[in-house]
């Protein structure tokens, strides 16, 4: 998965995560994949049991100087905020390490609902099928 997304042509420039043991693993991986250091890992404990609102959100709240942000949290609130940007349902369950690519028209204090488009997506079973 690592390789996956550092192979992403828009790499993430801040990853925001759960302090859950966990995330916080799962967020050191994506970190190193995008070539970022400690101070771009940003933990949010609303995260631990963030619903689809809290998450976008917490886009919302990105700085505009940052172009791409990596979300690490938890189901069902990533499951649920996956297709609710995306306006319908694009997955059933995303796995642990699991990767959605989502793209905004605009800035991130206009990111709504319905207002992604798919870029990519990826999850560690896919991978072992797809390359």
């Amino acid at each position: 998965m690592g390789a996956w997304l550092a192979g992403q042509d828009a790499p993430a420039q801040r990853v925001l995560t759960s302090p859950a043991r966990r995330a916080k693993d799962t967020a050191a991986y994506v970190r190193d994949a995008f070539g970022l250091g400690e101070q771009d890992v940003t933990e949010r404990t609303a995260f631990y049991h963030a619903d689809a609102s809290d998450l976008l959100q917490a886009a919302q709240s990105l700085p505009e100087h940052i172009t791409a942000a990596a979300i690490v949290g938890h189901n069902p609130g990533m499951t649920h905020c996956v297709n609710l940007l995306a306006g319908e349902p694009l997955v059933a369950n995303l796995p642990t390490f699991g990767a959605v690519r989502c793209e905004f028209a605009g800035t991130w204090r206009s990111a709504t609902f319905e207002g992604a488009r798919l870029v990519g997506w990826m999850t560690p079973e896919r991978l072992k099928t797809h390359g």
